[in-house]
């Protein structure tokens, strides 16, 4: 990918919703909300697709294109 204004888009696009998604988990824990909220299973789902080696590694290799 050689186009820096889509590869800023992704990166904004990823930081706002992982934002998103870490905001919403500590709303629902301040709420008291036992830990069997609806969307715990996708949301670990989620995440944990989220830190896979591969996904870390593109995600990283895109900041370093973006930032240089």
């Amino acid at each position: 990918m050689t186009n820096n204004t889509l590869l800023e888009s992704i990166i904004r696009i990823h930081d706002a919703s992982e934002l998103l998604s870490n905001e919403f988990v500590e709303l629902v824990k301040e709420q008291a909300i036992d830990d069997d909220f609806a969307f715990k299973e996708d949301y670990e789902m989620t995440k944990a697709e989220y830190l896979l080696p591969a996904n870390q590694e593109m995600l990283a290799r895109i900041r370093d294109r973006v930032a240089g």
